[in-house]
């Protein structure tokens, strides 16, 4: 199945200087994702499915990050702020 915007439930705050090099290895893996301005504070936006594959490659990185599960999709979060 073919993901869009609206599958993307699950957000991740890295430092903005990791922000291209983490979102080339999301793609170069296959994982969906997109950059958005969340209140401010730029985040990348992933499907709770590939928060595992996710977090592992954070790891391999040696990035800290922040992982948070929206109770709606990202869209919808964002309306909020």
């Amino acid at each position: 199945m073919k993901k869009t915007t609206k599958n993307l439930n699950t957000y991740i705050k890295v430092e903005q200087k990791y922000l291209v090099k983490v979102l080339d290895k999301f793609r170069k893996s296959k994982i969906f994702s997109k950059f958005f301005p969340l209140g401010g504070f730029p985040i990348i936006a992933i499907s709770e499915d590939d928060e595992n594959m996710a977090e592992e490659i954070l790891k391999s990185m040696d990035i800290k990050y922040e992982m948070k599960r929206t109770k709606k999709d990202i869209i919808e979060e964002m309306l909020h702020f």
